[in-house]
Order: structure tokens, then sequence, then C-alpha cells
């Protein structure tokens, strides 16, 4: 049996994606408030289709005002799909708070300063890219009106664990468990962007990887896990690595920052998992193409 114990003190962000800028073209208009409603929204920092960030062919996003429409369907203008920018069209709403989420939904409930936001903390292993498995736990993106335009934004943030040891494992279960802020659950979105989890947050996160997931992929490269989170600064936090015949891999992480998958860098955390330094651990720096 062998027993890692391991001190991860340095926080660490890796960037998931670089994609083309969408940069916007002069002011956007206020949002019309008579007959039907014209909104400009604004996607640079979102993703939705691959890497690519773009509004998809019949796109819908959920508005709500303040003073009036409760959840009212916007549609796409049809010659701006595929654009990173495009215009809305929906019934008039008004107030001195407006704010949209995508994709719509004739279930999703709020109201234009506090719309539902939730994250599973029961999360499962896949074989796939890091954003697929983040638009899993994360597919709705947010916005609040501002300056006439809407900027949509996911509110989660990525931890990517990668356990570079020589001897090959399977990885049945990781764990995150902060000591102090929340790592998922139920909370809600503010007008001016915030996250705020209002009692429904819970402190861990489990990454279930089924009969086992190998460490080492049969190319010789190591497999990445990946757990969605709350973005803040986790202090003293634990990351545990269960692995077939093996002793638990028990991680502290002293500070390590999540950030939210935002704006055009698109970052994630990450802890390297080592047997080639002394504390076990890595902190390094990786772009994903």
């Amino acid at each position: 049996m062998k027993n890692y114990k391991l001190l991860i003190i340095c926080p660490l962000v890796a960037l998931l994606c670089i994609s083309c800028g969408s940069d916007m073209a002069g002011d956007l208009p206020d949002v019309s408030q008579k007959g039907t409603t014209v909104i400009k929204a604004d996607i640079e920092s979102i993703l939705l289709e691959g890497d690519t960030r773009v509004w998809p062919e019949g796109a819908y996003v959920g508005v709500f005002g303040s003073e009036s429409g409760i959840n009212e369907k916007y549609v796409l203008k049809r010659s701006d799909a595929g654009l990173s920018n495009a215009e809305f069209y929906g019934p008039e709403v008004s107030g001195e708070t407006i704010s949209a989420y995508f994709p719509w939904s004739d279930t999703f409930t709020g109201r234009a300063g506090a719309m539902p936001a939730q994250l599973s903390a029961a999360q499962d292993y896949a074989d796939t890219t890091a954003l697929e498995i983040f638009r899993t736990y994360c597919p709705t993106a947010y916005s609040s009106m501002n300056g006439g335009r809407m900027k949509f934004f996911y509110p989660f943030g990525m931890l990517r664990v990668r356990i570079e040891l020589f001897d090959c494992l399977k990885v049945q279960r990781i764990s995150f468990t902060s000591s102090g802020a929340p790592a998922a659950g139920k909370g809600v979105i503010l007008s001016d962007g915030t996250l705020k989890m209002e009692g429904g947050g819970v402190s861990s996160v489990v990454l279930d990887c089924g009969e086992g997931v190998d460490s080492i992929r049969e190319d010789g490269g190591f497999s990445d896990f990946y757990l969605t989170l709350i973005p803040g600064n986790y202090t003293d936090a634990v990351l545990v690595i269960h692995a077939a015949g093996e002793d638990p891999i028990v991680c502290t992480l002293r500070s390590i920052a999540v950030p939210r998958i935002d704006a055009s860098d698109y970052k994630l955390a990450s802890v390297t998992v080592s047997s080639g330094d002394p504390q076990g651990f890595i902190v390094n720096e990786q772009q994903f193409d």
C-alpha cells in the first residue's frame, strides 16, 4: 500500500482556451421602451459552439424586467446567427434592472435582480474536453443590461486534477472539500453579476469515476480530471484521490484561486500531483489548444 500525503501551497491558473476576440464596433443603443424591444447581445464572455464564441441558429434568451416582463422569450434575428454579437426581439420590458439568461426555458423562474443558478455537487467523469464537461454542469449563461448591452457570462469555474505518478492508478473518485466558502449548491445571480449562495451552498464536490479511470493513458500521457466549482479563493481546502488498491491521496490546498470561466482567456485552476517533487506537486502554467 502506498500512502501519499501531499501539501499544495501555491495557487495555479491555467488557460482553458484562447480564441479570437469579438470586439464590438461603437456603442450599442439602449433597449427600446415602446412596442417590440430590441436587445443588442454581446457574447464576448461565453462559449456556445465548440470553442468559438458565436450565437447558434435559433437561439432564444429569457429576459426579465424589474417592473414588467417575466421570463419573456426573445428571438435571435436570423441574419445574425453565427456572430458573436446580435439583436434579439421580444415583448416590451421596462425598469431600472433588465436581466437575461441563455438558453431560454419556459420553466425558468426568477426576477431581474436575482436569477437562480445551481451547481451539482455530484459530478461524473467524462472522457471528453474540458469545455464539454463544463457546459454539462454550467449550461446557463447570465447577463444584466449595462449601457444598452447584454454581456453574457457563466457563473462557475473549473479545477483540473492531473496525477503524474510513475505507477498507473485506477482512479475511482476525487473529492474537493472547502473549509469555508461553499464549493457547489443553489444560489442566485444578482444584477451586478455576483453569485450569492443564500444558504444553498455545500462544502464538497465529488467526481465519480465509475469503475475507475487509469491515471496514465494508453498513449503514455496523463489523464485529466475536471471538477466544476464555485469560483473564489479557497484556503485550507482538501483534495482526496481514491484509487483501487491504494490508500487515499490527500492534498491540503493551503491557498488556491478558482477563477470564473469568463472573458477571452478562459482560465481554470489546476493541481498536479507528482512524485517528482519533494512535496508531491508541481505548479506550472499550461495552455490548451
